[in-house]
């Protein structure tokens, strides 16, 4: 079986986050905000995407480990 490279998630729940998806081969999470803004973050381990998607509440999630640790870029 083959594993996936890249994982997409939306977030229809949540009143900031729009969507998210996870490149394993570049350690890159990217973000989407419902504003339609959305962010790179690089060098994210595969931990934090996974406690990401199973956080309960995904914004309060990006907020306390993801935002402020991890330098955004525009896109």
């Amino acid at each position: 079986m083959e594993e996936l490279i890249m994982e997409r998630r939306e977030f229809p729940e949540s009143s900031v986050l729009h969507s998210a998806s996870y490149d394993k081969v570049m350690n890159r999470l990217t973000v989407t905000f419902k504003s339609g803004k959305s962010y790179d973050f690089y060098d994210v381990p595969v931990s934090i995407w996974q406690e990401f998607i199973e956080a309960e509440s995904k914004g309060r999630y990006f907020t306390q480990n993801i935002k402020g640790k991890f330098k955004p870029h525009s896109l």
